[in-house]
């Protein structure tokens, strides 16, 4: 596999992107588990990977649009931080046109063990590391990310419909006024 070296800025540029969705991706497990809790649940290795693989569909999706790439492959990682804390990880590995390659990764800050079930606790503690290879994404989520895609250029669409309408509303009004 072949790395191409980037400058600094774009570097600088993608730690910042990968730090921003390790946050989001953080904040979103971190909501999942406190409902959980607050039903009395505990999660489970299964409803982690239920979970994440939405959304990391959806992150592999919008790299390969927005860099016009072709996904190649990747894991997802759960690994135990201390003995109170894990934290999930994910890298992604991508081709471009040229044939040279990029990595998308991100880490979620340390999550509390306690919010997970007994099992999953148990097989971490014991395996130290889960690391489970990534697929491409699913025709399910391919078809969400359209769906989404269309209903945010509709929304678009209907948005600037809107400012044409008040610009041309604001214009008649200032005619008015002659």
């Amino acid at each position: 596999m072949m790395f191409n070296r980037k400058n600094n800025d774009e570097a600088d540029s993608f730690v910042d992107k990968a730090a921003n969705i390790a946050r989001r991706v953080g904040d979103k497990l971190q909501d999942f588990r406190k409902e959980l809790k607050q039903v009395g649940l505990s999660v489970s290795l299964e409803e982690l990977q239920e979970n994440y693989a939405p959304m990391l569909d959806m992150l592999i999706l919008r790299e390969e649009e927005t860099r016009n790439c072709r996904y190649i492959g990747g894991e997802f990682r759960i690994a135990l931080s201390d003995e109170i804390h894990y934290d999930c990880a994910y890298d992604f590995y991508f081709e471009d046109e040229d044939g040279s390659f990029h990595e998308l990764s991100a880490q979620t800050e340390p999550l509390p063990l306690d919010g997970i079930t007994d099992d999953f606790r148990k097989e971490l503690e014991d395996e130290k590391v889960l690391c489970f290879e990534l697929g491409e994404p699913s025709e399910e989520s391919r078809q969400k990310y359209q769906e989404q895609k269309e209903q945010t250029t509709e929304q678009a669409e209907v948005e600037s419909g809107s400012k044409m309408e008040s610009v041309s509303e604001s214009n008649m009004d200032i005619n008015k006024g002659k």
